[in-house]
């Protein structure tokens, strides 16, 4: 990556999200009473970025022209993307993905996923930086690394069909994974009513729960902790396992939490 597409600074630090070089990052632990721990979870976190990153090595062992491009555009879309993937079947991954950070119809869903994956592990790596409470931080390491790994098996699901010969390559895979998880809840809206038969309305009824949930919750604490800020609020919401943290700093500035 030239100067132009670096996107993931962590403590000051560049990380490459290809390469996955995080030397310098090391040299600069937050949590010094933790060093050990603090490394650790950078490789595993490492790790996952670099099985990431093969994914867009070509037949010469080289990136493609357009990961630096991509990779970019993904993490600029994190929040988004992390926020209507809650709401999202996993099989439309990459759909979502592609659809929040503007990606091009001729990348494939596996690179796509795969992306996303690198994404969710600069976060991880972020994460034992940027927050103080060494628990708070590898809770919330570990939530990405999860997704992440799971992003990165879809994108191995992805790869496999997208390798198959004949009539099948023409085919996406999410459209095909989509519409099997689409059917049975098409059937169910349909005896349940004219109502539930609309997907949008559905993630929206989700959506409003979801802040209800948070918002009384938040009231609560508020409650107990007068003049609570903003970011304490969040991290006490996120080890309730109430929602991920994008999603509560979200919601609660929406009901006017600052």
């Amino acid at each position: 990556m030239d100067s132009s597409d670096e996107w993931l600074h962590i403590a000051g630090v560049f990380v490459d999200p290809l390469d996955a070089d995080t030397s310098q990052l090391r040299k600069t632990p937050h949590q010094r009473n933790a060093v050990g721990v603090v490394l650790q979870c950078l490789d595993e976190a490492e790790a996952l970025m670099q099985h990431g990153a093969a994914f867009w090595l070509d037949e010469a062992g080289c990136y493609r022209s357009e990961a630096a491009t991509v990779c970019s555009s993904v993490l600029s879309a994190f929040d988004s993307v992390f926020q209507e993937a809650e709401f999202t079947a996993l099989p439309s991954l990459a759909f979502t993905v592609r659809t929040f950070a503007g990606l091009a119809d001729e990348i494939p869903s596996s690179t796509v996923a795969a992306t996303w994956a690198i994404a969710l592990a600069g976060a991880a790596m972020a994460a034992l930086y940027e927050l103080q409470d060494l628990t708070e931080a590898r809770i919330q390491h570990a939530e990405y690394l999860g997704m992440a790994r799971m992003a990165l098996m879809l994108a191995g699901l992805y790869l496999q069909f997208e390798q198959i010969p004949g009539e099948h390559g023409s085919t996406s895979l999410e459209s095909m994974l989509r519409a099997a998880v689409k059917a049975p809840s098409v059937t169910s809206a349909s005896r349940a009513g004219k109502g539930n038969k609309e997907p949008d309305s559905v993630k929206q009824r989700e959506a409003a729960a979801l802040k209800k949930r948070i918002s009384d919750a938040a009231a609560s604490v508020a409650a107990g902790r007068p003049g609570i800020s903003l970011k304490d609020l969040t991290s006490v919401l996120m080890g309730r396992g109430i929602a991920s943290r994008p999603t509560l700093r979200k919601y609660l500035q929406e009901l006017g939490y600052q």
